[in-house]
């Protein structure tokens, strides 16, 4: 039984930023032995090179950045394509390929993705409405894959959110238990959107591992803020 065979990666743009900008990957040509079908498509990712840091993100560049460690983006799936939000840095992007079989081959592409410019709370605010917006309409994965760039860009920067801001929290204010002045820092906030994803995910190897990355993401944000900052509720 040979591996499937033929094809390749491919991702679109090949450059953008985190946050922002939403890259395609698609598995192209891949085929195999009309018994050996069918094929299967699992896509991952790994950040090669740390993007430049800016003055805010100092802090935590060194510490958070590059891991060297695969991270999955999908199950193993029919579907050729995913489009997901990627991490700052040089990422390799990686898709296996696997028959009926378990026969696997794979293919890889680069993406350079850069950080925000000039990032400000208002700017985080915007993307942690979008993170939760997602788990709402049926996309955890994409809150995870928001969240984890997210927590890689924030670096110094300290900000206060309205609890209104997650379900989570608007669910709070809606039982009385909050009031619409309150308000919650970027870790706090983050690992609850955190924890709404994961419950809306499937439970798979997959799932778990990205849950887990996103969490770490966001706590090594938050040793990078420091004790000052986490006991204020800012991280």
């Amino acid at each position: 039984n040979r591996p499937p065979f033929g094809g390749d990666l491919v991702v679109s743009p090949v450059a953008g930023t985190a946050m922002t900008t939403s890259f395609a990957l698609r598995a192209r040509g891949w085929t195999d032995d009309t018994e050996d079908l069918p094929l299967a498509f699992g896509f991952a990712y790994r950040v090669v090179v740390a993007a430049p840091s800016t003055a805010a993100a100092n802090a935590s560049a060194s510490s958070s950045q590059v891991s060297n460690l695969t991270e999955p983006l999908s199950d193993f799936v029919k579907s050729t394509d995913l489009d997901v939000f990627l991490p700052p840095g040089t990422i390799e992007l990686e898709v296996t390929v696997t028959d009926f079989y378990g026969a696997r081959d794979g293919a890889f592409a680069t993406a350079e993705v850069s950080r925000p410019s000039d990032l400000t709370c208002e700017d985080i605010e915007a993307v942690l409405a979008d993170a939760d917006v997602a788990v709402g309409t049926g996309a955890p994965a994409t809150t995870k894959q928001l969240l984890a760039a997210l927590a890689s860009v924030t670096g110094g920067l300290e900000c206060a959110f309205n609890a209104s801001v997650s379900a989570a929290g608007r669910r709070r204010l809606q039982a009385g238990n909050a009031t619409a002045e309150a308000t919650q820092g970027f870790t706090e906030l983050a690992l609850e959107l955190a924890g709404e994803a994961q419950g809306a995910s499937a439970t798979t190897s997959t799932s778990l591992a990205q849950g887990a990355s996103t969490v770490g993401a966001v706590l090594r944000n938050a040793g990078a803020l420091g004790p000052a900052a986490q006991q204020a509720g800012i991280a």
